[in-house]
């Protein structure tokens, strides 16, 4: 019989680690761009971007909207006022979540212990974008920030002057100094840093950060110090960066997905439509409210690139998976040439069609989402 011999053969295994990304990676999550120092949007959009020369046009824009009178806006249901009470805000709710409205794009939100603001701006004026000769702010802020409560953090979606506001920024400087946290899309902390905070975390979007807010109330009380733990994620909008002439573009713009230990928040900050907020609600969706802007779309003075009109905003709504969401970015300042409830008029209109719920206004008896309007 013949022998059969084997011959021993040795394998090395070698173990690699091999990074894909897809296209649909891609697409589904997007980055901002960087070419010559200035961001760029990922995606294709048939808006035309603001520009130097653009901004420089509608600066010198004559608005022919009328400013409503104090006593036209007290007729109005949706525009009552209500009564500031710190008394009210002091702490916040033990279940649910409180949202009080403080005027255009600004809100006060209350959950889980915690306390932060969005886009503050308390100014009298508008602002520097906003045109010269009379004030355009016709509604006053329902608090001022000596009247506040104790801030935990507050969240800057975009640097336009109704949204960032130096005047706001150093109110808030001198009353809670390095007790103030701020969250800001990339670039943007070196302005903050100028105006003398020192707590400032710059965010790429879909990066996240974990952090832990101490319970002040039951630190008042003397009693054991607990923390919540909060998840911060930095995601996209359609907006853009022109403070100044010389650096178009140079900060970015996003949003914002806040997530406590029970609630789910999204703001969306100034922003124009696009499919990724579908991204945005497959990720990290249902929310239990959302901020949405429904203000300053009107094309003839502005540029709907980073603005959604009404309608918009509603589908912003739907793609993103919110149970409710807050209209922002309307009858405060005048700033674009839409009238004061135009926006939240066109929505009369669809509202049953789409079933939704949206909020508007300053004070509510709901037990779930305080100080705002339910709108039926």
């Amino acid at each position: 019989m013949a022998e059969h011999k084997s011959k021993s053969t040795t394998i090395k295994k070698t173990v690699e680690v091999i990074k894909l990304f897809s296209k649909r990676t891609k697409d589904e999550y997007p980055r901002a761009e960087i070419k010559d120092g200035k961001y760029l949007l990922p995606w294709k959009t048939e808006e035309v971007l603001h520009n130097n020369w653009t901004n420089f046009k509608s600066f010198f824009s004559l608005y022919r909207i009328e400013i409503p009178t104090e006593e036209k806006l007290n007729e109005e249901p949706l525009m009552q006022l209500m009564e500031a009470d710190p008394n009210r805000i002091e702490n916040p709710p033990e279940n649910g979540i409180r949202v009080t409205w403080l005027g255009h794009a600004s809100a006060l939100f209350q959950l889980d212990s915690v306390s932060f603001l969005v886009n503050p701006n308390f100014n009298p004026r508008a602002g520097k974008n906003y045109y010269f000769g009379e004030n355009k702010r016709y509604r006053k802020p329902v608090y001022t920030v000596e009247q506040l409560p104790r801030i935990d953090c507050v969240f800057i979606t975009n640097t336009h002057f109704d949204y960032l506001d130096l005047y706001s920024v150093r109110q808030l400087n001198d009353r809670f100094g390095e007790m103030l946290l701020w969250y800001v899309p990339m670039g943007v902390g070196s302005w903050l840093l100028k105006t003398g905070f020192v707590n400032v975390v710059e965010m790429d979007w879909w990066k996240e950060d974990e952090i832990e807010f101490y319970d002040h109330t039951i630190i008042k009380n003397e009693q054991e110090i607990k923390s919540t733990s909060f998840n911060i994620a930095c995601t996209p909008s359609q907006s853009y960066h022109n403070r100044n002439f010389d650096n178009e573009n140079a900060m970015l713009w996003c949003s914002w997905v806040i997530r406590s230990p029970r609630y789910k928040i999204f703001i969306s900050g100034s922003t124009g439509y696009a499919k990724v907020f579908q991204s945005i609600g497959r990720k990290y969706g249902p929310f239990h409210i959302a901020a949405l802007p429904i203000g300053g779309y009107d094309i003839k003075t502005r540029n709907v690139y980073g603005y959604v009109t009404p309608e918009q905003a509603v589908q912003v709504h739907k793609d993103i998976l919110s149970m409710c969401s807050l209209a922002l970015s309307w009858g405060t300042f005048a700033f674009s040439n839409e009238e004061a409830i135009e926006g939240i008029s066109r929505m009369q209109g669809f509202k049953t069609e789409v079933k939704l719920t949206f909020f508007f206004g300053r004070k509510c008896p709901s037990n779930q989402v305080k100080s705002i309007v339910l709108f039926k």
